[in-house]
Protein backbone atom coordinates (compact mmCIF):
# COMPACT_ATOMS: atom_id res chain seq x y z
CA UNK A 1 0.00 0.00 0.00
CA UNK A 2 1.26 3.68 -0.80
CA UNK A 3 1.46 5.70 1.83
CA UNK A 4 0.58 9.45 1.31
CA UNK A 5 1.79 12.10 3.06
CA UNK A 6 -0.05 15.26 2.89
CA UNK A 7 1.74 19.07 1.71
CA UNK A 8 1.13 20.20 5.12
CA UNK A 9 2.33 17.30 6.83
CA UNK A 10 5.30 17.13 5.09
CA UNK A 11 5.55 21.22 6.48
CA UNK A 12 5.00 20.10 9.50
CA UNK A 13 8.06 17.58 9.53
CA UNK A 14 10.29 20.44 9.72
CA UNK A 15 9.59 21.39 13.09
CA UNK A 16 11.73 19.49 15.22
CA UNK A 17 8.77 17.34 17.67
CA UNK A 18 11.54 17.24 20.18
CA UNK A 19 12.58 21.17 20.47
CA UNK A 20 9.11 21.80 20.53
CA UNK A 21 8.68 19.56 23.14
CA UNK A 22 11.49 21.08 25.49
CA UNK A 23 10.06 24.80 24.45
CA UNK A 24 6.67 23.59 26.00
CA UNK A 25 8.14 22.18 29.27
CA UNK A 26 10.45 24.59 30.05
CA UNK A 27 7.97 27.08 30.02
CA UNK A 28 5.15 25.47 31.60
CA UNK A 29 2.84 26.00 28.83
CA UNK A 30 1.15 22.38 29.53
CA UNK A 31 0.73 22.51 33.50
CA UNK A 32 -3.04 23.08 33.27
CA UNK A 33 -3.92 21.88 29.78
CA UNK A 34 -6.37 19.23 29.36
CA UNK A 35 -6.47 17.54 26.73
CA UNK A 36 -5.62 20.14 24.27
CA UNK A 37 -2.47 19.89 23.94
CA UNK A 38 0.44 23.25 22.46
CA UNK A 39 1.51 20.85 19.26
CA UNK A 40 -2.58 20.74 18.66
CA UNK A 41 -2.26 24.92 19.22
CA UNK A 42 0.48 25.44 16.89
CA UNK A 43 -0.75 22.33 14.46
CA UNK A 44 -3.74 24.39 14.28
CA UNK A 45 -2.19 28.30 14.58
CA UNK A 46 0.69 26.78 11.42
CA UNK A 47 -2.91 25.89 9.56
CA UNK A 48 -4.12 29.16 9.93
CA UNK A 49 -1.11 31.03 8.52
CA UNK A 50 -0.51 28.70 5.22
CA UNK A 51 -4.29 29.14 5.11
CA UNK A 52 -4.19 32.26 5.23
CA UNK A 53 -7.47 32.13 7.33
CA UNK A 54 -8.92 34.97 9.24
CA UNK A 55 -10.87 33.13 12.37
CA UNK A 56 -11.39 30.70 14.66
CA UNK A 57 -14.23 29.36 13.10
CA UNK A 58 -12.16 28.74 9.73
CA UNK A 59 -9.57 27.16 11.56
CA UNK A 60 -11.73 24.47 13.48
CA UNK A 61 -13.62 23.88 10.34
CA UNK A 62 -10.95 23.72 7.96
CA UNK A 63 -9.14 21.10 10.46
CA UNK A 64 -12.53 19.11 10.65
CA UNK A 65 -13.37 18.83 7.06
CA UNK A 66 -9.60 17.34 6.58
CA UNK A 67 -10.78 13.72 4.68
CA UNK A 68 -7.84 12.10 6.37
CA UNK A 69 -7.60 11.37 10.38
CA UNK A 70 -5.69 14.19 12.01
CA UNK A 71 -3.49 11.43 13.54
CA UNK A 72 -0.30 12.03 11.08
CA UNK A 73 -0.61 15.83 11.76
CA UNK A 74 0.50 14.87 15.86
CA UNK A 75 -3.43 15.77 17.12
CA UNK A 76 -6.33 13.18 17.33
CA UNK A 77 -9.36 15.54 16.64
CA UNK A 78 -9.48 19.20 15.52
CA UNK A 79 -9.88 21.71 18.28
CA UNK A 80 -13.34 23.49 19.09
CA UNK A 81 -13.53 26.74 18.54
CA UNK A 82 -13.86 27.77 22.03
CA UNK A 83 -10.70 25.56 23.27
CA UNK A 84 -8.91 27.00 21.05
CA UNK A 85 -10.03 30.60 21.84
CA UNK A 86 -9.50 29.72 25.48
CA UNK A 87 -5.59 28.17 24.56
CA UNK A 88 -4.89 31.22 23.14
CA UNK A 89 -6.06 34.15 25.46
CA UNK A 90 -4.48 31.84 28.54
CA UNK A 91 -0.84 32.71 27.44
CA UNK A 92 0.07 29.01 26.05
CA UNK A 93 0.72 31.14 22.67
CA UNK A 94 4.07 32.23 24.11
CA UNK A 95 6.15 28.92 23.86
CA UNK A 96 4.23 28.19 20.62
CA UNK A 97 5.40 31.81 19.35
CA UNK A 98 9.19 31.89 20.76
CA UNK A 99 9.38 28.27 19.31
CA UNK A 100 8.19 29.65 15.88
CA UNK A 101 10.96 32.56 16.27
CA UNK A 102 13.48 30.12 17.00
CA UNK A 103 12.63 27.47 13.77
CA UNK A 104 12.42 30.97 12.04
CA UNK A 105 15.84 32.05 12.70
CA UNK A 106 16.95 27.90 12.66
CA UNK A 107 15.60 28.38 8.53
CA UNK A 108 17.22 31.63 7.94
CA UNK A 109 20.98 30.22 9.19
CA UNK A 110 20.08 26.93 7.06
CA UNK A 111 19.08 28.99 3.86
CA UNK A 112 20.54 32.69 4.13
CA UNK A 113 19.59 33.48 0.44
CA UNK A 114 16.71 31.32 0.34
CA UNK A 115 13.68 31.52 2.64
CA UNK A 116 14.54 35.06 3.77
CA UNK A 117 15.10 36.40 0.52
CA UNK A 118 11.81 35.29 -0.64
CA UNK A 119 10.22 36.09 2.15
CA UNK A 120 11.09 40.07 2.20
CA UNK A 121 10.84 40.17 -1.37
CA UNK A 122 7.23 38.96 -0.98
CA UNK A 123 6.07 41.95 1.98
CA UNK A 124 7.53 44.05 -0.82
CA UNK A 125 6.03 43.22 -3.86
Amino acid sequence: MTQVCSVFSQLLQLFSRGEFARAVKKHSAERNAKGFTCWGQFVAMLFCQVAQLKSLREVCMGLASCEAPLKHLGISEAPNKSTLAYAMSTGRGNSTRRFSGNCWRSAKRRWPSGVAARSSASKTS
